[in-house]
């Protein structure tokens, strides 16, 4: 006990004091580690989904969170550490593309054969059963990351359905609108493909199917390009076959309706003029009731006047009697 007054006068610790310092101290570097860790847990926990994503928590494998709250907008966010939580953005403010190259000629145009292999060229059948080489892309957006997420691999299954309606689209055209008139094709591939997306609610939009190329196996491109110019030339024959034909009919409808035209003028004009006729003969006939001698003799006036205002020479003869002779001169000279 004097000992360790002693000691204590001396300034020095006994060895208790020395071990509770020591504890003392390694309790407050305890709870420095222990708030460190905490301090990085919580902030290894936070996690920032950009403007064109959205995030999902899995919990233990499933989703985390009610309805509303299961897809996390942009901003900071908090989780647990993976193992609890495992965090999983999905791009659904980017339009994503899907290239669709399996009817396209796999081995090159520089490599073509002369003949078809179905176990590795690519190609689709029309409904004229022509073959032809199409190469498309497609664009689309995700709409519901639930959704997307809930299928396994939805890029290789959006591929398949793409395929699968691209057979059947182009089963259904004849070559030339395949050809030519390409933006049906991809419109009802489009559509289609849309349909049958919403029947097992992937969560994905189409934007829009692109047609990059289409064209015939090389090693018949030169004759059914021959088949289609022979085509465009019928249909450029046809075309002006029908034009010639409309103008033709154009015309002969307007001298039908010119002459319609002057047919009823001429019409209107002599029942006009037999009805002023009429009008004129009824007049004169109460007139030559009543005095037909007078009548008579304005008429035969009348008439003389009209047939000698066309003559040119006019020669009035005075007949003496029955038996004289009247001779006329035809194509005298004029002097």
């Amino acid at each position: 006990m004097e000992k360790k007054e002693e000691q204590l006068k001396n300034g020095q610790q006994t060895p208790m004091g020395a071990l509770s310092e020591a504890l003392s101290v390694s309790f407050k570097l305890l709870q420095i580690l222990m708030g460190l860790a905490l301090l990085i847990f919580f902030l290894s926990s936070i996690f920032t989904v950009e403007q064109y994503e959205s995030a999902i928590v899995l919990r233990f494998g499933k989703i985390r969170g009610l309805k509303a709250e299961r897809v996390l907008s942009p901003g900071l966010h908090w989780a647990f550490p993976y193992l609890v939580d495992e965090v999983v953005k999905v791009p659904t403010g980017r339009v994503h593309t899907l290239q669709i190259n399996c009817f396209w000629d796999r081995t090159g145009r520089e490599q073509a054969r002369s003949t078809l292999k179905p176990d590795i060229d690519g190609y689709v059948l029309t409904a004229d059963t022509n073959i032809i080489n199409i190469n498309l892309t497609a664009r689309y957006k995700i709409s519901d990351p639930i959704a997307y997420l809930e299928i396994a691999n939805p890029e290789y299954v959006l591929s398949c359905i793409i395929e699968s309606e691209a057979v059947k689209v182009y089963a259904g055209l004849a070559v030339d609108i395949a050809m030519f008139e390409r933006h049906k094709a991809v419109e009802l591939i489009r559509k289609n493909v849309q349909g049958q997306l919403e029947k097992i609610n992937s969560g994905i939009i189409i934007e829009r199917i692109d047609l990059e190329d289409i064209s015939p196996p090389f090693f018949v491109k030169r004759d059914f390009e021959e088949v289609i110019r022979a085509g465009q030339e019928r249909g450029r024959k046809i075309n002006e076959a029908l034009g010639y034909y409309s103008k033709t009919l154009e015309q002969a409808r307007g001298v039908a309706t010119s002459v319609l035209e002057d047919a009823r003028i001429y019409s209107n004009r002599t029942i006009e003029e037999a009805r002023a006729d009429a009008s004129y003969f009824k007049s004169l006939f109460s007139q030559y009731k009543e005095n037909p001698k007078i009548v008579k003799n304005f008429l035969w006036q009348s008439t003389i006047k009209r047939v000698l205002a066309k003559t040119e020479d006019k020669y009035i003869i005075k007949r003496t009697s029955p038996s004289d002779q009247i001779r006329i001169l035809i194509g005298r000279e004029s002097r």
